[in-house]
């Protein structure tokens, strides 16, 4: 199935989402190609949304079978506003219910820890009596 919406949205996360509701069942490939996105942008979007309960699985990828690619279907739409990532792909926000899912942990690096690396005593700043 071709549809070309690429002049319509301006996100391509909102294109895809967008194809994922006009199209009964789809592969990331045709989400691709419609939504005119990148394959690693429409992966993340796709495995994000079936974590959050969004998107299922149909048809599991076959290895080296031509044309076997996974098949998805969207079973949650919840409106024309695309779900968004958060919190480093940790939460799915969805726009037209305002409810949040989380859906991870994120891949955000952790803050460094500023703290000295060993206890320095208030007592050696001060003046030492020698005597």
């Amino acid at each position: 199935m071709s549809i070309n919406m690429a002049k319509k949205e301006k996100s391509p996360r909102q294109r895809a989402w967008k194809a994922m509701r006009i199209m009964t069942q789809w592969t990331l490939g045709d989400i691709e190609s419609t939504a005119e996105i990148s394959r690693a942008n429409a992966e993340s979007f796709v495995y994000a949304l079936v974590k959050a309960g969004y998107v299922r699985r149909i048809q599991p990828k076959k290895n080296g079978v031509k044309g076997g690619y996974a098949v998805y279907r969207l079973v949650k739409n919840t409106g024309p506003r695309c779900p968004v990532t958060a919190n480093y792909n940790a939460i799915i926000h969805d726009r037209n219910t305002g409810q949040d899912t989380i859906i991870g942990c994120g891949t955000k690096k952790p803050e460094r820890d500023r703290t000295p690396t060993r206890d320095v005593p208030t007592h050696s700043l001060e003046a030492r009596h020698v005597g």
